[in-house]
């Protein structure tokens, strides 16, 4: 004998599905990130940090933060970036680690003419 299985719909009437602890409907979930959508739609950067910021101060209470990355995946916001660059990096210490090429070739030069050459590491030259 078959066993016949109804839906949870038909099996209970009345009963409610989907968000049942939503913190804001739909429409109140996207009124909420408006602002922010806007700004990274003219350029700019979307910082779920900010996003999470902006959404305990709104609920009143402090969410997780896979509750910002879930309200934006509700709204079909999937673009990730990552840093482009470390906070603390030396700007002027990159750009003199792409001239060693060319150092290297003066001292190649240098060294061809017979010139005297001393090496000294960073470390080194603190005497």
């Amino acid at each position: 004998m078959g066993v016949i299985l109804a839906s949870h719909a038909a099996a209970h009437p009345g009963a409610q599905a989907g968000r049942k602890r939503q913190n804001m409907s739909l429409e109140e979930e996207r009124e909420f990130l408006t602002p922010f959508l806007e700004q990274a739609a003219t350029g700019g950067v979307l910082v779920v940090g900010q996003i999470k910021a902006a959404l305990d101060q709104r609920l009143g209470r402090e969410v997780a933060l896979a509750s910002a990355y879930n309200l934006l995946h509700r709204l079909d916001w999937r673009k990730i970036a990552l840093d482009k660059r470390r906070p603390q990096s030396d700007p002027q210490a990159q750009d003199e680690w792409k001239k060693l090429p060319q150092t290297l070739a003066e001292i190649r030069r240098d060294w061809a003419q017979g010139k005297a050459i001393k090496l000294m590491f960073q470390d080194e030259a603190r005497l």
